[in-house]
């Protein structure tokens, strides 16, 4: 079953709110500042969702042809 890349929220040891992004083969490829309040990481989870969604890659031929590709994200909240 393949795995789709997911949001995980946290807390720090400072306890503060962060969020990854988790690719499908288990890495971390993003990693947000820290949040005051669980509000602000969930906002900007949803920025980075809305920022990359049409995100347009090019220049890197392994990548293919520079055409956008949707791509399902799930999400993981640790905090409660």
């Amino acid at each position: 079953m393949k795995r789709n890349p997911k949001f995980v929220l946290f807390r720090d040891r400072r306890g503060e709110y962060r969020w990854r992004l988790v690719a499908r083969n288990g890495r971390t490829i993003a990693q947000s500042e820290g949040y005051a309040r669980r509000r602000g990481a969930t906002g900007g989870i949803a920025a980075a969702i809305a920022c990359c969604a049409d995100a347009l890659v090019t220049g890197l031929d392994k990548l293919g042809t520079g055409k956008r590709r949707s791509v399902a994200v799930e999400f993981e909240d640790l905090t409660r």
